[in-house]
């Protein structure tokens, strides 16, 4: 799936579905044109899966739970109201978008921050601090 944006730091994408969301394999959502997968939402009616090595984008939010099949990644939050959030294998990167006072740089800042799993290993942590807007010095005549 194409996301395309006007090119702005803010565009943003809602997605209300009735019952299901099912990714194929190998399924990828991509940008064009701009924007950030923590401006996507996913309101989901039932249960989301995404499947085997799936690249997706955006914040999930199931009424009953969300299935990340083996390798799946997601760049958003996942969240599941009734039951689990199961995961096998995944990476989860959670963007914070930029504040509007930096929306206007030509360079966004974001931070991320990942969960990686895996059947036999622990999960790890890890952070990106995000950019900080300086405004320039006023000129004093």
């Amino acid at each position: 799936m194409t996301l395309a944006g006007t090119g702005s730091v803010s565009d943003a994408w809602y997605f209300q579905i009735g019952s299901t969301l099912i990714t194929a394999s190998d399924s990828i959502v991509v940008f064009t044109g701009g924007g950030l997968a923590c401006n996507v939402y996913w309101q989901v009616g039932s249960s989301a899966t995404l499947g085997t090595r799936t690249h997706f984008a955006g914040n999930i939010l199931a009424a009953a739970s969300v299935t990340m099949t083996t390798g799946a990644v997601s760049k958003g939050g996942v969240f599941a109201l009734g039951a689990a959030v199961t995961l096998d294998t995944n990476m989860v990167n959670v963007e914070t978008c930029p504040s509007a006072l930096s929306t206007s740089l030509s360079k966004a800042a974001t931070s991320t921050t990942s969960y990686t799993t895996s059947a036999t290993s622990t999960s790890s942590y890890t952070t990106e601090q995000p950019c900080v807007y300086t405004p320039p010095p006023k000129l004093a005549c």
